[in-house]
């Protein structure tokens, strides 16, 4: 984990040749063993007694996923997919819950539950996504925690209400399947690699290898599609956390890198009221 590099001060020359580095706060060795991370993500954790800290979701090729606290490092739990192999996971944005995909048609949910003083007393299982007919290659949480996207090799997303009282057996529904609208010089459909929704929670953003696509989430209809955005396979997109003035208007901002060495800013589709 890394902090802010310290800004220039006015008496400092505006050219340098090498920017200093940034400070180490601290590192984790072996987190997984001699198992490679396959993502990680982190968030704020505000829901129920949570204080506020930063945790952080660290996924391996292998079965596990770790918890991470963000400011010191110390590993806050674990758990085991016990599902073949993890694809990736992630976490809600109000640091409740757990998800992740791996190389199955459904997907595994934990609650992170947390202790009076705000730490975290335990992970448990919460529910499962049932639904998909192939496996899951990527999910995200909508901004208010609730819900859950999932992309799957049966060439359909779908969108999942995870607000249920799972303690009394309730089943997550599914609230939309919309077709994957992405095909191949065959009309063959495709799957995505990755998900994302942008913060306002309207616009989806969803690769295949260098495509990008701009997706609206409430009906599933292709706002945008960028056929060759990188020249090598997307390995990572990430939303502003807000929107920016641009050109007299505020506009969401998506981030992609690439296997290119290359990381691009994009102005997401507008949303027009039909």
């Amino acid at each position: 984990m890394y902090g802010e590099g310290n800004a220039k001060t006015d008496n400092e020359p505006k050219e340098q040749t090498k920017l200093p580095l940034p400070e180490i706060k601290w590192e984790q060795h072996k987190v997984h063993d001699k198992r490679a991370i396959l993502n990680l993500v982190g968030t704020t954790a505000s829901y129920g007694t949570a204080d506020g800290s930063t945790i952080i979701a660290s996924c391996s090729e292998g079965t596990d996923i770790i918890l991470l606290h963000g400011k010191s490092g110390k590993i806050l739990g674990n758990v085991d997919t016990n599902q073949l192999k993890n694809h990736m996971a992630t976490v809600s944005r109000n640091g409740r819950f757990l998800a992740a995909a791996a190389f199955t048609a459904d997907v595994k949910v934990w609650e992170i539950v947390y202790s009076k003083d705000g730490s975290v007393k335990e992970v448990t299982k919460a529910m499962q996504l049932k639904g998909h007919k192939s496996a899951v290659t990527w999910l995200c949480f909508t901004p208010s925690s609730e819900q859950i996207i999932t992309a799957s090799k049966d060439g359909s997303i779908r969108i999942w209400n995870i607000n249920v009282r799972y303690q009394l057996d309730e089943d997550p529904k599914t609230l939309k399947v919309f077709p994957i609208p992405l095909c191949d010089s065959k009309g063959s459909p495709m799957h995505y690699d990755r998900l994302s929704i942008s913060p306002d929670g309207k616009v989806l953003a969803a690769t295949h290898g260098s495509t990008l696509q701009w997706l609206c989430a409430e009906t599933g209809k292709v706002l945008d599609t960028a056929d060759k955005a990188h020249e090598g396979e997307i390995t990572g997109i990430a939303w502003a956390s807000r929107s920016i003035p641009l050109g007299g208007a505020l506009a969401m901002v998506l981030a992609t890198s690439s296997v290119d060495k290359k990381v691009k800013l994009w102005v997401a589709p507008v949303i027009h009221p039909s």
